[in-house]
């Protein structure tokens, strides 16, 4: 991130204001003290643009540089006064004091939030979309949603790859085009990216979208006991056998762990299909 434009153009002016000084300090001792005003001013114009395009492509916030050119500025007045008893040393304490800022770590840009990175891939999955086809079409919109509704209201672009015989790259973009609708919210952004859709979730009886929901935020699975333990409601072997027999969950007999369908990878899943149902 370069300084700001307003910033640079202030930076120029006090390096030209304070490189003056300093070279005048310098060039006193052996021109005299006109003809090194006039030397000075000519380098320092020439000088201070230089240092303040340095300044801004490094990165170097302005505190740093307005403060290595106030102590190049004291420097360079203690050296008038004195009549510079350093000589040419001088010149490499001038550049002690210059290349000071530039050894400093660079201001790093601001990070970004959850929310706002969120926001903007769903921008850019939006952007996709529109691209892809200016409206995604409605026939598509209702093969999605239809399909939602077979995952108890979660899905992952691969399902929907899978289940509609489609690309993942337009699995994505049909994804976040409904998430631009208004139709779906993002549960989790990646391993593996996951769509919620609150208008199929809403018409599930509570207990089975309670458990959904928790089982969403676990796409490996969870044990019965962290279900319970998260989940926390009443009669929860009911509403799991229910929706194994459904297909919506699966339980994995080796890890002993319960995971949403939507989660497992299957060339296509059978509805109804209870394999892995005796828990």
């Amino acid at each position: 991130m370069l300084m700001s434009k307003g910033k640079a153009v202030a930076d120029g002016l006090v390096s030209f204001l304070c490189l003056s000084t300093a070279l005048v300090g310098i060039f006193k001792a052996s021109l005299g003290e006109r003809e090194a005003i006039f030397l000075a001013i000519i380098l320092a114009f020439f000088a201070a643009p230089a240092l303040a395009v340095l300044h801004a492509r490094k990165n170097i916030s302005l505190e740093h540089a307005a403060l290595a050119d106030l102590l190049l500025a004291l420097v360079g007045t203690a050296l008038f006064y004195f009549n510079n008893p350093l000589g040419a040393w001088a010149w490499l304490v001038y550049l002690a004091i210059l290349v000071a800022p530039l050894l400093s770590s660079p201001r790093a840009p601001p990070a970004r939030t959850a929310v706002e990175s969120r926001e903007e891939r769903a921008a850019a999955e939006a952007r996709e979309a529109s691209a892809f086809g200016q409206k995604v079409a409605e026939e598509d919109v209702a093969k999605v949603l239809e399909l939602a509704k077979s995952y108890g209201g979660i899905l992952t672009p691969s399902v929907v790859a899978r289940e509609l015989g489609i690309g993942p790259r337009r699995a994505r973009r049909l994804l976040g085009s409904l998430y631009a609708r208004g139709l779906a919210t993002i549960i989790r952004e990646g391993g593996p990216a996951t769509f919620a859709f609150p208008g199929v979730l809403e018409e599930l009886p509570e207990p089975v979208r309670i458990i959904i929901t928790t089982l969403a935020q676990h796409p490996r699975g969870i044990s019965k006991e962290r279900l319970a333990s998260e989940a926390k409601i009443p009669g929860l072997d009911y509403v799991l056998r229910q929706l194994k027999e459904e297909g919506t969950v699966i339980y994995k007999k080796m890890s002993r762990r319960y995971v949403l369908s939507c989660f497992v990878c299957k060339c296509r899943r059978k509805r109804g299909d209870a394999s892995g149902a005796n828990a």
